[in-house]
């Protein structure tokens, strides 16, 4: 019964725009993490790898509603059993703080 209420919430297609909307997030962080990690990074390359990083999560908040719609469709692709009814308001998807 568990597992059902959990598939259920997967099926949604909140939940598919949230694992694209993190997907994304989560690898550029990553990215930038394991350059800073490099040996021998130059100080300056590593401010201005979390400065761009910044700029990045800025641009997720301050373009939400036109991302929003990117995100969208990339969450209907995932899967023919999402289900394509709008079970979320526009302006409280990207809250990220």
């Amino acid at each position: 019964m568990k597992a059902k209420k959990i598939l259920g919430k997967l099926y949604k297609l909140e939940t598919a725009i949230l694992t694209v909307v993190w997907e994304e997030l989560l690898e550029r962080i990553n990215k930038v993490s394991k350059e800073l990690q490099e040996p021998g990074l130059d100080l300056c390359e590593g401010l201005a790898l979390i400065t761009s990083l910044e700029i990045f999560i800025k641009s997720l908040r301050e373009k939400s509603n036109e991302k929003l719609i990117n995100y969208e469709l990339r969450a209907k692709g995932f899967s023919s059993k999402v289900e394509v009814l709008r079970v979320y308001k526009r302006s409280s998807v990207l809250s990220l703080c």
